[in-house]
């Protein structure tokens, strides 16, 4: 048997660092939809109004949960 890893063993190895670019991707955005959706909340209405949104609005996105975006 050669000592060269195979391309099927190759690509499996390969697929476990794709999922977790892609599961520190949709952490990344949780954090910054959340962190976003905080600043919000620290605006008073003159900022809100500033950005295009009313307290109502402004209320309702902080509420969202962080996977919806």
């Amino acid at each position: 048997m050669s000592a060269c890893t195979s391309p099927s063993t190759a690509a499996t190895r390969a697929a476990p660092a794709r999922t977790h670019g892609v599961w520190f991707a949709w952490l990344a955005r949780m954090v910054r939809t959340v962190s976003t959706r905080g600043h919000l909340a620290e605006m008073d209405d003159r900022m809100l109004r500033d950005v295009g949104l009313d307290p109502i609005e402004a209320r309702r996105e902080m509420m969202r949960k962080p996977w919806d975006v």
